[in-house]
C-alpha cells in the first residue's frame, strides 16, 4: 500500500511528500485546469513536467479527484469530465477515479438510482474499456437540521443499491472510517464486507465529544470533529489489518480537515499522521 495525502498538484508539495516520507499521493484533477486536458495532447503537454517530477521523487499517484454532485447535472458533461480526468490519469500512471456520486436535491436514496445509472452506465463502461476504477467516497454529506444530504454514498445500503443498478467492475469505493464512525457503523467489518469494491483509502480519524453528545444527541453540532490520523478514535491497527486481509494494496490518501493543524501547522498535522500510520503499513 502507498501512503500518501490528498492535495492539488505544485512542486512545492511533491517536495513537502518527499521530505516527510510518503510515496504516494491523491491528486485534485483540477490541479491541471478546470475543466482538466479534454484531449490526450492536451493532458501530455499540462502534466508531462508533473509526472517526471513525481517519478525522480520517487512518488505514485494513487487517485485522482474529481468530486462533485454529477446526478444534478448533464450526463454528457459528466461523461467529458471523467474522459478528461482519464487523459490526465494515463499520462501520470494512475488508473483510480475518486469522487462523488452526488443527490439530487429533496429525494429518497431509491430516487437516485435511475439518474445514476443514466448517467454512470455509459461512464462505468467508458472506465473499463480504458482500464479505469472509479472509486466513490462514502461521504455523508449531510448539511444543516432537518438533514438533507448531497451525496447517496454513504451508507452499505446505498452501496449495494448504486453497484446493483450499475453492475460495473469499474466501480467501487473510496473508504472513508472517519464518516463511518460518527454513524456508529463498524468499519472494520464493512471493510470485510465490500473489500473487493475497495478501490482507495482516505485515513481521517474523528474524535467524539462524549459529554456533549450525551447531553444534546445526534441532531446538534460539536459532538465530533475530523481529526488527523491518530488523534481520534478509529483503530488504526484493526483498519490496517482488515486491508490486508482482504488483499487491499491500492492507494491510501491522509485527508488532512483537522483544525488544530491548519493553517501553518498544516504540515505538521501530515507528519504526526504519517507517524501514525507508516510504521503500521511497514509490519
Amino acid at each position: 500500500m502507498k501512503l500518501g495525502f490528498l492535495t492539488r498538484y505544485s512542486d512545492h508539495v511533491v517536495e513537502v511528500a518527499r521530505r516527510i516520507g510518503f510515496d504516494g499521493l491523491e491528486l485534485q484533477a483540477g490541479s491541471w485546469g478546470d475543466p482538466p486536458p479534454s484531449t490526450a495532447t492536451a493532458a501530455r503537454t499540462r502534466c508531462t513536467g508533473a509526472r517526471d517530477h513525481l517519478r525522480e521523487a520517487g512518488i505514485t499517484v494513487t487517485a485522482l479527484g474529481l468530486y462533485g454532485n454529477h446526478l444534478v447535472g448533464k450526463p454528457s458533461v459528466a461523461r467529458k469530465q471523467f474522459a478528461s480526468v482519464m487523459n490526465v490519469g494515463d499520462v501520470l500512471g494512475c488508473k483510480v477515479i475518486a469522487s462523488l456520486v452526488g443527490r439530487l436535491p429533496n429525494t429518497t436514496l431509491s430516487e437516485n438510482m435511475s439518474a445514476f445509472k443514466k448517467i454512470f452506465g455509459p461512464i462505468a463502461k467508458m472506465a473499463h474499456d480504458r482500464g479505469f476504477k472509479i472509486a466513490f467516497e462514502n461521504w455523508s454529506g449531510f448539511h444543516g437540521y432537518p438533514f438533507h444530504g448531497t451525496n447517496v454514498a454513504y451508507r452499505p445500503e446505498a452501496w449495494d443499491m448504486l453497484f446493483d443498478a450499475v453492475d460495473s467492475p469499474a466501480l467501487g469505493l473510496e473508504f472513508d472510517p472517519s464518516h463511518l464512525h460518527f454513524q456508529m457503523m463498524d468499519y472494520v467489518k464493512l471493510v470485510h464486507r465490500f473489500g473487493k469494491k475497495i478501490f482507495h483509502v482516505h485515513a481521517k480519524d474523528t474524535e467524539i465529544f462524549r459529554d456533549k453528545l450525551e447531553e444534546n444527541g445526534i441532531f446538534s453540532s460539536g459532538w465530533w470533529r475530523f481529526r488527523v490520523p491518530g488523534w481520534g478514535e478509529i483503530n488504526w491497527m484493526k483498519f490496517i489489518s482488515a486491508l490486508q486481509d482482504v488483499g487491499y494494496d491500492g492507494g491510501i490518501a491522509i485527508e488532512h480537515e483537522d483544525g488544530v493543524y491548519s493553517g501553518d501547522r498544516f504540515d505538521e498535522g501530515l507528519q504526526l499522521g504519517y507517524n501514525t500510520l507508516a510504521p503500521l503499513l511497514a509490519r
